[in-house]
């Protein structure tokens, strides 16, 4: 697979060519792009043609945009009791959508929503599908793929339940986005993988403590790498593997996004 960080990682003073110059000096071969409501690269009043811009640094790089991803559907879920809010997160994914044609970004990932009081689980089941059936309508001739990631809000939480979700949607242009760190708080991620097996279209790679239930860069927590290597070389994965550490270093933050390179590299490589 090929190795990816999220943009979250970078400080917020750097600009976008100092990221693009350090990531690519340490050997990552893409970066994915956050969108967000007024801040970052990215965010929700950038126009096509400024995205296109910001792909012609990333090509001075010899970096690609591995994928557009963005934390505010947590905010405006897709299956929201609130129409307002449902139809905002709708809103958010279709800025998505036109960001991604205007810089030739083939996958965006996708939280596909959460659950309410207000709402049955049945509800809340039917709306995320209707929505992301919505847009997959909507991509259909654009060459997207949308990514639908396991989150950690009890929404299609184990494996059986997500894999089910992808079949319900069944359509090619709607695939799982896997979280590992995510993966192991709900299960073990060998039965993860072997279901999702060929659905998947890319990985989050963090790692969790089971005691504290707390996230952790790679390699430090309890999700057991060589079964998570074994399984991505079973079935032949290889888009991108993007590492999310879940907190910024306070200091001396290019340790941090060399170490994460290292660490992932080094479990991919590994002899199993």
């Amino acid at each position: 697979m090929k190795i990816g960080i999220s943009d979250n990682v970078f400080p917020d003073d750097w600009s976008l060519e100092k990221a693009l110059k350090f990531t690519s000096e340490v050997g990552y071969e893409g970066i994915e792009l956050n969108l967000h409501e007024k801040e970052g690269f990215l965010n929700l009043n950038t126009l096509p043609e400024e995205a296109i811009s910001i792909t012609r640094e990333f090509r001075k790089y010899n970096i690609e945009i591995s994928s557009l991803t963005t934390v505010l559907l947590n905010k405006y879920p897709l299956n929201s009791p609130s129409e307002k809010k449902r139809k905002f997160g709708f809103e958010i994914v279709k800025k998505m959508i036109e960001l991604a044609q205007a810089m030739q970004v083939k996958i965006i990932q996708v939280v596909p929503g959460t659950i309410s009081p207000a709402l049955t689980y049945n509800q809340s089941y039917e709306l995320s599908k209707k929505a992301i059936e919505h847009l997959a309508e909507i991509i259909k001739k654009t060459g997207i793929t949308l990514g639908i990631e396991n989150v950690t809000n009890n929404f299609l939480s184990n494996p059986i339940e997500f894999s089910a979700f992808l079949n319900d949607v069944n359509t090619p242009s709607v695939q799982g986005y896997l979280d590992i760190g995510n993966a192991r708080m709900y299960g073990l991620l060998g039965h993860w993988i072997n279901l999702l097996s060929n659905k998947i279209i890319a990985i989050h790679a963090k790692d969790i403590s089971l005691e504290t239930r707390e996230f952790r860069p790679v390699l430090l927590g309890d999700v057991d790498w060589p079964t998570v290597i074994n399984k991505i070389k079973k079935y032949n994965l290889s888009g991108y593997i993007i590492t999310t550490p879940p907190k910024r270093y306070k200091h001396f933050p290019k340790r941090q996004i060399e170490t994460s390179y290292y660490d992932l590299q080094a479990a991919l490589n590994s002899e199993l």
